[in-house]
């Protein structure tokens, strides 16, 4: 009975192992080598820069910028946006990746 236990988490240790090349896919995706974790930070927006593609949000005293890019994903209550929809003092979510010390955005939702 304890050596089938023993099979049976060894077999489980195994498949929990198994999402770590999913998170590394996801950086070799955005040109990076090394392995990052899918961070959020939630706050007002104080601008949008168009040339450089970065937004730049303030939660308190904190200012965050991410870049964007064409594969960021822009959306308002399940509606699909444009980054010219983002506006100065709207409160949005950033889904984003670190990636060479650079915060890179995946998802802005403005939140109403």
């Amino acid at each position: 009975m304890k050596k089938w236990m023993m099979a049976i988490i060894a077999i489980v240790f195994c498949f929990s192992l198994s999402g770590i090349p999913i998170i590394a896919e996801a950086a070799h995706g955005m040109g990076s080598d090394d392995v990052v974790i899918a961070r959020k930070f939630k706050g007002e927006v104080t601008g949008v820069d168009l040339q450089s593609q970065t937004i730049f949000v303030k939660q308190g005293a904190i200012i965050f910028n991410a870049a964007f890019d064409e594969k960021t994903s822009i959306q308002k209550e399940k509606e699909i946006k444009t980054i010219n929809d983002v506006k100065a003092g709207q409160k949005v979510t950033i889904r984003y990746f670190e990636v060479g010390g650079k915060n890179v955005a995946r998802i802005i939702i403005i939140n109403p």
